[in-house]
């Protein structure tokens, strides 16, 4: 195992380092700190020997591509890294007890951690000589006509001999107008740095000093070295005094909370050190870097957890979804414990990730939460070393105990009459599709519990008299009855897409519903009438979505006349001020903001795509995926306020 891991971490770290990397960043920290737990365990001294000496080193070996290989004078080591509060007091700590007791500690400085790709640059009497990338920290390549060319540093200054440290960037600005479609700007700056030729885009790179190293010897503080690099016209991180560990908390608690998104450059961190470089200088190594300053890293958009089970649960339209259960991790500020794992096929597209082929029990797996929402099991980051049995999907129905079929990537209970979590299940989906308040998930198991309702329509003829006498968990539901009845009258006419897009069709949400309606199918009887070959040549329908609709509509013809019957009625086709606008919200759900867009005439997307019109944020600056794919598109983006003010008023 030790063996499996120290390889995937070679080939990934070679890769990052070329500037094309091939997981992420959260992936790669998982592996490294699953190999550091490896070896604490008994194993062959030849792998932990080569589990060491990778720790020990940083970067990778400087490729074979041209450029020619330098020894650093001076190595470009790494830092020791902290992911949490709790590790940087207890750097402090460590830092106090190696100071003791002749020497004091007088502070910290704290810097951004520029995401780029690491440059030590040579000056000889003022003049730049030399520009060597980190490498694999002993040996480097010679890049030093492409630096010549980039922004933040002279060429040549006044008569000083000695190294600067920095890292090559490129800022957002640049990224936005001279790097279009490339995929970020960390990687940009990786590729574009080591051209052979065509290498006029090096002018839109950034190198960011951070260090001062003189031949003369050191400055007395840290920022005694970022102010004289600054003087010497230098480009230099933002950086601040902190006092102590709780001192520190705060900048970086600030800084991941808004200063982050307000730099012009990507970081994913912050770099603490000792202010006072010869206090620096005689805490020595740790890890063989150095123990001075310690590299703060920001919180990935996802963690490593230990899997537990795998839960089979049923859902409304009668599909089984997998369900993770793991260990509690914190994501984006929130406690997360499960995610779905959407289909059986996905379980095995998970565990090939990690070179496996199915998930177990005590499995390492990388957990995120997508566009900042919705938990997501991402990967397998290393195998369970146990061995245990194989998650295994079931075979019958975990509510009705009927045999479970596959249909299309999905399996599926056919049982969608006797299924008590399917009635209840579709009862529960139209209420919230449709907006009826006050009529909760625990009244509605009470209602169908008492055979008083068997289906939607059923909920159009209760009687609030008899409604008030049926108990739940041994109390009557009383006068609450007289009020959500109230609204489920008020839910009596509503819009075609709205009513057939509240039942459960496999693939059919209301947006897709509303195209259907858009296309011209703007009554039942058109849409009876439709042929598939008519519906997939609706936009975004296709053959598949449109066979699920046709088989789905006339299955549920019967319950369409049921609803009729029992007052429901078709509103009139709304052309208002949102027609045509398609608008998606993120980082928020408001049922209420969604009602008033459709009901002047707009569709409510659940995803940015060239369909979409505005892009609804609470925070306009958002870093969110959604967010940063409708910039990409040029999708507008407004606050909930704006919406509401476009819409006329909160209702």
């Amino acid at each position: 195992m030790l063996t499996q891991l120290l390889t995937r971490l070679k080939t990934a770290n070679e890769a990052y380092r070329n500037g094309a990397p091939t997981i992420t960043d959260a992936q790669y920290d998982a592996l490294e700190n699953d190999l550091r737990q490896a070896m604490q365990a008994p194993h062959a001294a030849s792998d932990l020997k080569a589990a060491e000496a990778f720790l020990k080193n940083v970067g990778a070996p400087a490729p074979q591509n041209g450029w020619a290989k330098v020894k650093h004078r001076v190595p470009m080591g790494s830092l020791n890294k902290a992911q949490n509060e709790a590790d940087m007091v207890s750097w402090e700590h460590n830092i106090g007890m190696k100071a003791q007791p002749n020497l004091v500690c007088t502070g910290y400085m704290v810097m951004d951690k520029l995401d780029g790709i690491s440059i030590s640059l040579r000056y000889e009497n003022g003049v730049l000589t030399q520009a060597v990338t980190r490498g694999d920290g002993l040996i480097g390549e010679d890049i030093t006509r492409n630096v010549r060319l980039m922004k933040g540093k002279p060429n040549s200054i006044s008569d000083i001999t000695g190294y600067v440290r920095g890292e090559i960037v490129v800022l957002h600005d640049d990224f936005k107008t001279y790097f279009p479609g490339e995929s970020n700007p960390r990687n940009t700056a990786a590729g574009t740095a080591k051209r052979q030729s065509n290498n006029d885009k090096c002018k839109h790179l950034t190198v960011v000093a951070f260090q001062w190293l003189p031949d003369a010897g050191d400055l007395p503080t840290k920022t005694d070295e970022l102010e004289a690099l600054e003087k010497l016209n230098f480009t230099i991180p933002s950086w601040e005094i902190a006092v102590d560990a709780s001192d520190i908390q705060g900048i970086y608690d600030r800084y991941v909370k808004t200063e982050r998104d307000l730099l012009p450059y990507d970081v994913d961190g912050m770099v603490v050190s000792i202010q006072d470089n010869g206090l620096w200088n005689r805490v020595g190594l740790k890890n063989h870097r150095p123990a001075g300053s310690i590299a703060y890293k920001f919180p990935h958009e996802a963690q490593p957890t230990t899997l537990r089970d795998i839960r089979w649960q049923i859902g409304n339209s009668g599909r089984i979804t997998p369900v993770a259960e793991f260990d509690v991790v914190n994501l984006a500020g929130a406690n997360v414990k499960q995610a779905s794992l959407h289909n059986v096929a996905n379980i095995e597209t998970v565990a090939k990730t990690g070179g496996e082929t199915d998930l177990r029990p005590g499995d390492r797996v990388l957990v995120s939460r997508r566009n900042d929402v919705i938990p997501y099991v991402e990967s397998l980051v290393q195998p369970a070393l146990s061995g245990g049995a194989a998650f295994r999907a079931p075979t019958a129905c975990p509510e009705c105990g009927c045999g479970l079929a596959m249909v299309g990537e999905y399996l599926t209970c056919p049982n969608t009459s006797g299924c008590e979590a399917q009635a209840s299940g579709s009862i529960k989906r139209w209420v919230k599709k449709v907006g009826i308040l006050g009529l909760g998930e625990r009244t509605i198991d009470g209602l169908c519990g008492s055979d008083t309702i068997e289906d939607i329509a059923d909920l159009y003829t209760l009687d609030p008299q008899v409604v008030r006498h049926i108990e739940l968990d041994g109390r009557k539901i009383g006068t609450s009855a007289f009020t959500f009845l109230k609204n489920v009258e008020d839910k009596r006419e509503l819009p075609l897409h709205v009513i057939i897009g509240s039942l459960g069709i496999p693939l059919m949400g209301r947006s897709m519903v509303k195209r259907i309606v858009d296309a011209g199918y703007d009554t039942l009887n058109l849409m009876a009438a439709a042929s598939i070959p008519e519906l997939a040549a609706v936009p975004d329908m296709g053959q598949s979505k449109a066979e699920a609709f046709h088989k789905g509509f006339h299955e549920r013809v019967p319950l369409i006349k049921k609803l009729l019957k029992n007052g429901v009625t078709v509103k009139a086709k709304i052309v208002g001020g949102m027609s045509g606008v398609g608008v998606c919200m993120t980082g928020f759900r408001d049922a209420a903001m969604a009602e008033a867009i459709e009901e002047q005439g707009g569709g409510v997307r659940s995803s940015v795509s060239k369909n979409t019109s505005i892009l609804v944020c609470k925070d306009t600056s958002s870093t969110s995926g959604k967010a940063k794919k409708a910039r990409k598109l040029g999708v507008e983006i407004i606050d909930p306020d704006e919406m509401w003010n476009r819409l006329g008023g909160r209702p």
